[in-house]
């Protein structure tokens, strides 16, 4: 998922949290590693790069042996970053037409390289070390979801994503011990809690849509060159210069007031408990898509028609972290007991500070032992308990699916 942002010369926001002084942004290191990639040359190398590092390793993989040989550079530079530590990409930097944002897709193909070399790890049996590059590629997303806005969100999530595929295949190849899970577990919680703490988007896009309103509706237009304006705009402006300024303003506060409370009812209804709210809103969200030919009407339908797939993409990502954290515990209680536990509460205090809860719901993971195998589940966007049935990779989820995982 990604959102073209129109943004117009004149129209400025900015992006970054405050600072945080007692530890360094080491987006300067990612930024050198990204700038020591070589794309893969071609659309099948660059398709068979993305099944790869989303699939696994395989057989014949000559030409995937060549990338990574070609970004031998970039892996290197990545892997002398330290994993933890604060990574801000656009700390301080004011948001214009022009603003270098080429970090993100960077971002998505350095996942991929270290990704693909985790997977060839992982056939080589090296656990330890495939793990490890998914690890930080987690580090790297937080990384970008530091930046708040929605976008780099959105980018964090497939990101993130990507790395936990990876996590859950290593761990059901049975190859890391009881140290190694014990730390990922604690790092899936850490990144978790991070996620939760590091940004509340909708907030930050509030004050940036609000503000980007402000200055497109009421601004000085006629000093726009031309050539500075994004296509999708040049209708906008163009009504706008020919529109009194008096009726730029009512539509300036019609737009302020339902941009407001969309956000703020968007605000609610992402918090566990309260996702049944979302349906309404997304279907609001696809009749302003889909109608209106008016400076405002196209102006909302730019601005404010992604907002509720990102709440259940961010869920998703939330479900995700929290079921392979419960996995790293299962794992490791299996390998000791020789069997599962009758309960998750079983796994706390000795695998799991606390069992981790459902995001949809806000209710803690459900839990079954199949026979010599145990289940675990989110409820899903279907907000309905359908017993641990899981999604199919690859598929989006449907109703009558949980987001779930199995051992062994």
């Amino acid at each position: 998922m990604s959102r073209r942002v129109p943004l117009v010369l004149g129209i400025l926001w900015l992006c970054a949290s405050a600072p945080c002084p007692a530890e360094e942004n080491q987006a300067a290191a990612y930024r050198d590693a990204m700038a020591l990639l070589k794309p893969p040359t071609g659309d099948a190398l660059t398709k068979a790069l993305g099944e790869a590092a989303s699939k696994g390793w395989p057989q014949d993989a000559h030409d995937l042996e060549a990338l990574l040989a070609d970004n031998g550079p970039a892996l290197a530079r990545f892997d002398a970053i330290p994993e933890e530590g604060r990574c801000h990409f656009t700390e301080g930097v004011w948001m214009t037409f022009g603003t270098d944002l080429s970090h993100l897709k960077q971002g998505r193909l350095l996942t991929r390289l270290v990704l693909l070399r985790s997977r060839r790890d992982a056939a080589l049996k090296k656990y330890a070390d495939a793990a490890k590059g998914c690890v930080k590629i987690l580090w790297l997303a937080q990384g970008m979801a530091n930046d708040r806005v929605l976008i780099s969100r959105l980018f964090e999530t497939a990101m993130s994503r990507m790395a936990c595929r990876c996590l859950r295949d290593l761990i059901h190849a049975g190859g890391l011990d009881d140290a190694a899970l014990g730390s990922l577990g604690e790092t899936l919680t850490k990144t978790r809690e991070k996620r939760r703490s590091a940004a509340d988007a909708f907030e930050v896009e509030e004050t940036m849509v609000l503000e980007a309103t402000e200055s497109l509706f009421l601004g000085d237009l006629s000093k726009m060159p031309p050539g500075e304006i994004a296509p999708e705009m040049e209708p906008i402006v163009k009504e706008l210069m020919a529109t009194g300024m008096d009726v730029r303003r009512k539509w300036r506060d019609e737009l302020r007031s339902l941009i407001s409370s969309h956000l703020a009812a968007l605000r609610q209804a992402a918090e566990p408990g309260h996702l049944a709210d979302l349906p309404a809103l997304e279907k609001q969200e696809s009749e302003w898509k889909a109608g209106g030919e008016t400076a405002p009407e196209r102006w909302r339908a730019m601005m404010m028609t992604v907002e509720t797939p990102a709440v259940w993409s961010l869920t998703s990502m939330d479900a995700e972290l929290s079921g392979l954290s419960l996995m790293t515990a299962l794992q490791r209680f299996h390998q000791e007991k020789k069997s599962f536990p009758a309960s998750l509460d079983d796994l706390v205090p000795n695998y799991l500070m606390a069992v981790p809860d459902d995001p949809y719901d806000g209710k803690p993971f459900r839990y079954a032992v199949r026979g010599d195998r145990c289940a675990f589940w989110a409820i899903g966007k279907d907000l309905t308990d359908d017993g641990g049935k899981p999604v199919p990779d690859e598929q989006d989820e449907v109703p009558g699916m949980d987001e779930a995982w199995e051992l062994p």
